[in-house]
């Protein structure tokens, strides 16, 4: 919609009406830069004001408040609502189940292309929901420890310690064979920047990283981190995740292409296709073939590819950043079985998240606050406990990369 005179854009007009709709957010300034100098939300507050601005007579959502916080959230819910009085029909799609209670009236569940349920708000409860998503499809063992204990915890597969850079000091910790952590914290805390480390997409200032017994000071880059042993998958799939416009097959074997090529050095197409047959079953990918493009696919098939592929190298540590980012409840649960069986496999496997239901699945927590690895939490514990310590309050514990603990009771300063 550029103003233009002559045939020719009016670029002055056009940051002066994009400053307008971006200033209703208090970041107006935010018209003068490059979408790519922009953090995630301030993309997504682009991204939505832009839609806003349409003054639409039916308003299509979908996840619109993925990388939002609670305050532009919140103000998103307000304008939904102006627009709801001027007579908008909204249309809102959504894996955060208490944003539909803030803004629908009624709810449709989907599962598998089909309709399952369309019900009012006031006559369906969340757990209902729930329970409709699903199915048939079982809540994962592990979450009422009843395969706790099937799992038995090898040696130490990775080990790290003066883990230092902008974001994060001294940190330290271990991780054995069949082992998953949970390493959480708030928004700028440093989680993020540790799994960015441990894969070769960001330097340390200082570090010791032992994979198999092999120690460095950082990895030069992810093809380094790859080549001593790990596998990941990034914070944000749709950004690096996959690449639009490849099938499912090429997405799903990219990294180990040469174990698929003919005598003659071209990548065969059967054993390319059998490859991600194999996978798709292991990771139940829901696509009509292997040659469907990975962007038709729904989010949750999208995140099972990314899995997919950082396992397919036979990493020993695995580096899993928001794996359950963006899917729905049955994907979550499909996710979490694979998890569990790569820890039978002997996997070690470092989960980078933030969400209640992943570290859930977590043998123990590790809290980071203000850029320091704060406390240790054990499996099971309560989301009130785990809320509390990524605040910066409750049990503080220095953890050591020899598993040593300190406990100092107190607020963590």
């Amino acid at each position: 919609r550029f103003p233009t005179r002559h045939g020719l854009i009016r670029w002055g007009t056009v940051r002066k009406d994009a400053a307008k709709v971006l200033s209703e957010w208090g970041l107006g300034s935010l018209a003068q830069r490059q979408v790519s100098s922009l953090h995630p939300v301030e993309r997504k507050i682009v991204e939505v004001s832009r839609v806003l601005s349409l003054g639409p007579s039916v308003l299509l959502l979908d996840e619109p408040t993925a990388g939002l916080d609670l305050a532009s959230s919140s103000f998103l819910f307000e304008r939904i609502n102006e627009a709801r009085a001027h007579g908008v029909s909204i249309i809102y799609i959504s894996h955060h189940l208490h944003e539909i209670y803030q803004v629908c009236d009624s709810v449709t569940v989907l599962r598998d292309g089909r309709e399952i349920r369309t019900d009012r708000l006031d006559r369906i409860d969340l757990e209902m929901i729930v329970d409709t998503m699903v199915g048939d499809v079982p809540a994962p063992a592990e979450r009422h420890g009843t395969e706790a204990t099937e799992i038995t915890l090898g040696e130490v597969v990775a080990s790290v310690s003066r883990l230092t850079a902008s974001r994060v000091q001294d940190v330290a910790f271990d991780v054995r064979r069949g082992e998953c952590i949970g390493i959480t914290g708030l928004d700028g805390s440093g989680h993020i920047q540790i799994g960015e480390i441990l894969v070769g997409d960001a330097p340390p200032t200082t570090a010791a990283i032992t994979v198999n017994d092999t120690t460095v000071d950082g990895f030069r880059s992810v093809a380094d981190a790859q080549a001593a042993g790990i596998g990941f998958t990034p914070e944000d799939r749709r950004r690096s995740g996959f690449i639009p416009g490849m099938s499912v097959a090429e997405n799903a074997t990219l990294g180990f292409h040469y174990r698929l090529t003919t005598k003659w050095g071209f990548v065969s197409r059967s054993k390319r296709d059998a490859a991600y047959r194999k996978l798709a079953r292991d990771w139940e990918i829901k696509a009509w073939g292997p040659q469907q493009l990975v962007e038709e696919l729904s989010g949750g098939n999208q995140q099972k590819i990314v899995l997919a592929r950082s396992v397919a190298g036979s990493p020993d540590l695995l580096v899993l950043m928001n794996p359950t980012a963006g899917v729905d409840v049955a994907a979550k649960e499909s996710i979490y079985r694979s998890i569990r069986h790569m820890q039978r496999d002997g996997k070690a496997i470092t989960m980078i998240t933030a969400d209640d239901a992943d570290l859930a699945i977590c043998d123990r927590i590790l809290v980071m606050y203000r850029g320091r690895l704060v406390t240790e939490l054990p499996r099971g514990v309560a989301e009130a406990e785990i809320a509390a310590a990524v605040q910066g309050s409750g049990r503080a514990i220095a953890v050591r990369a020899s598993g040593e603990a300190s406990v100092e009771e107190g607020t963590i300063q």
